[in-house]
């Protein structure tokens, strides 16, 4: 409605798969999977793996975009991890299932947003990026609507 206000046009019949991808890669799945892991584990611990989408990114990029992965960047994104759980602060905690499936969950979340960041920067570099930010947030709303995961 507010593009259409503006008169801005978002170019759906062209560029829709894209927001769908990147709405479900950027947005949907990561936002289900920490709101899974957020009811079973503490926050802290949700951070340091939300800390590691860095790692995943710089990964990806290695093997689609053909870019270096350097010792120096290996050991910044390490560091950076490290910072975080710090500050974050790691309290003890009885791992189980739920734990461990919670935990998957965040590194998922991480995962998803690494490969977002490569993907629009491949096959979606040329979107507008207010397109790109509101096409991609409609399409992540009906990715999952209705859905209820407990």
């Amino acid at each position: 409605i507010y593009f259409g206000i503006i008169g801005f046009n978002v170019e759906w019949k062209k560029h829709w798969k894209h927001y769908f991808v990147i709405g479900f890669i950027n947005s949907a799945l990561p936002f289900t999977l920490y709101a899974f892991a957020a009811r079973n584990i503490p926050a802290s611990y949700s951070v340091i793996f939300n800390s590691t989408a860095p790692i995943f990114s710089s990964l990806f990029a290695m093997l689609w975009l053909d870019d270096s992965f350097s010792r120096g960047k290996l050991i910044g994104l390490f560091l950076g991890i490290g910072g975080v759980a710090v500050v974050s602060g790691i309290h003890s905690t009885q791992v189980d299932s739920l734990f461990i499936a919670s935990m998957t969950a965040c590194l998922g979340s991480a995962i998803c947003y690494g490969l977002g960041g490569v993907y629009i920067k491949k096959y979606a570099a040329t979107l507008q990026p207010m397109a790109g930010a509101g096409g991609s947030q409609l399409m992540a709303s009906l990715d999952f609507h209705g859905q209820q995961f407990t």
